[in-house]
């Protein structure tokens, strides 16, 4: 089954430089990683209640399973982007992994 790779980042400092950053540096870096299968960003607008929410924007990159992760964050690719995230999201940025366990498409 696929296992994500998720960057849930806060709001930080200027959004549109850092989503510049994001956009324009980050996004290569994870395209870079071995076997990544895609990456999606999504701007988080609110909670499920209307308010502020925790997080600014989700990245999430894919991959066809465990073993492919694991190659990707023992690459030197992934020291790339560990490196960028210590310097335009240090402190704002929570990292997860989900494993697949049920996929429903309609």
């Amino acid at each position: 089954m696929a296992v994500n790779l998720y960057y849930l980042f806060k709001k930080t400092g200027d959004p549109i430089e850092f989503l510049n950053y994001h956009n324009d540096v980050f996004l290569d870096l994870l395209k870079a990683l071995p076997k990544v299968l895609s990456i999606s960003v999504n701007q988080i607008r609110a909670d499920s209640f209307g308010g502020e929410p925790s997080y600014f924007l989700i990245t999430q990159a894919k991959f066809a399973n465990k073993r492919e992760l694991e190659l990707a964050l023992k690459s030197i690719a992934n020291e790339s982007v560990n490196k960028a995230l210590a310097g335009f999201a240090k402190g704002y940025v929570t990292i997860l992994v989900s494993e697949e366990i049920e996929n429903l498409e309609f």
